[in-house]
This record gives C-alpha cells, sequence and structure tokens, in this order.
C-alpha cells in the first residue's frame, strides 16, 4: 500500500456549475464583503467594537473579557467568510448552502440575543442587521434554488 499525503484533496478541481441567477451570487458578494469586514474590525479595533460600535460600556469590571470575546468571535467569522471566498471563487453549486449559513446564522444571532440579552445604550447595527437579514436571506435562499433554463 503505497500512501501520500496530497494537498490538491484540500481544494480539488473546480466545478462552479451554478445553475441558479447571478443575483445570488451578488447577494453572497455583498454580505461576506460586509463579514469579512465586520470580523476584521471585531479582531483590530482596540474595543473589537464593544464600545464605538455596538455601544456597550466597557467601563465595567470584566470589559477586557468581553473585548477577547469579541476578537474571538471575530477570528470565527473571518474563518466563515474564507470558505465563502473559496465557494464563490471555485466552487459555485455550493452558493444555496452558503445563503443557507447566512440564514441560520441570523435565526441563531436572534435566539441567542432573546435568551441572554445584552445591555447597550444604543441599537447595536446586528441587530437591526439580523432582523432585516433574516427574511431577506430567505427569500435569496429560494431564489439561489431556482434553476436558470436555456
Amino acid at each position: 500500500m503505497n500512501t501520500r499525503i496530497d494537498f490538491s484533496m484540500l481544494l480539488p478541481p473546480p466545478c462552479n456549475n451554478y445553475a441558479g441567477p447571478t443575483l445570488a451570487i451578488w447577494f453572497l458578494v455583498i454580505i461576506n464583503t460586509i463579514g469579512t469586514i465586520r470580523s476584521l474590525i471585531h479582531m483590530f479595533f482596540r474595543d473589537g467594537g464593544a464600545q464605538s460600535i455596538a455601544t456597550m460600556n466597557l467601563n465595567v469590571s470584566g470589559s477586557q473579557n468581553i473585548v477577547a470575546i469579541f476578537g474571538q468571535w471575530g477570528g470565527m467569522q473571518l474563518i466563515m467568510a474564507f470558505f465563502i471566498w473559496i465557494v464563490l471563487w471555485r466552487y459555485r453549486e455550493f452558493v444555496p448552502l452558503m445563503i443557507g449559513e447566512v440564514l441560520i446564522e441570523q435565526l441563531v444571532r436572534i435566539s441567542i440575543g432573546h435568551l441572554k440579552p445584552t445591555i447597550t445604550t444604543g441599537t447595536p447595527p446586528g441587530r437591526t442587521g439580523s432582523m432585516i437579514l433574516l427574511p431577506v436571506s430567505l427569500i435569496m435562499l429560494i431564489i439561489s434554488l431556482t434553476r436558470n433554463t436555456a
């Protein structure tokens, strides 16, 4: 038995045989651009965006933990954004799956927001964004599953 490590298995040859509307691809490009920027803010802003954007009071004991969690969350968001960029670049047949991920993320964010609400001095853009993105991503998922016919 001849065994070897084959790194080409990480990114198999691209198919890019998505048969749905281009609108779904552009939706994912826009959402992922915003997601990439958001993740970098969480990772590299001094406060992770917790106070400067989400209006959380960081003048409390343990505020450094909040900032650290925001940074780690940004790292996870960047990983997901990276996979979406790979889908857009090489594997567009997975566009509906990635839009489904966006939809599920909004459901989870809204649900956790109700179970574990945050105290802020204003409305964080992520809260409003999730309420808008939930129905929009559902519509886009349905659109992405329609097949173009010639």
